[in-house]
């Protein structure tokens, strides 16, 4: 069963709010691990991930309120974005799932936004995008 990675709550008298953040490692090309394990990261699985059991977690309301956070392990930001919006473009989701663009609401270069949806329902999702 999909668990959260973080969920942050805030209380008042009447009031419960949640928001939750769904984490996922991500890398630009497949790589070796340096581990010992020498076992091979598969950089296209990532993204699949990333799109499949991440933002198909929040446009299926499974997670209400919240972001994304892309764990950047390998490669370059800018890389790994246009990789997944490439995939978005293939899977044919594009006109349901929104590409992943610079969020130009925040001044932080790390911070991404997608639209999705229909034109009846758009839903903003935040990406976060952070270098390992």
């Amino acid at each position: 069963a999909p668990v959260i990675d973080f969920k942050f709550v805030k209380w008042n008298k009447s009031l419960k709010f949640c928001y939750y953040a769904e984490a996922k490692n991500l890398s630009e090309k497949d790589w070796i691990k340096t581990d010992g394990s020498k076992a091979t990261v598969d950089a296209s699985f990532y993204r699949g991930r990333y799109i499949g059991t991440g933002i198909q977690n929040f446009l299926s309301d499974r997670y209400p309120d919240g972001c994304l956070v892309g764990y950047i392990v390998q490669g370059s930001q800018d890389a790994v974005i246009i990789g997944l919006n490439k995939l978005i473009q293939s899977r044919g989701l594009s006109p349901i799932m929104g590409f992943i663009e610079k969020d130009t609401a925040v001044t932080f270069s790390t911070c991404h936004r997608s639209f999705n949806g229909t034109q009846g329902s758009v839903r903003l999702l935040r990406h976060v995008f952070m270098k390992f």
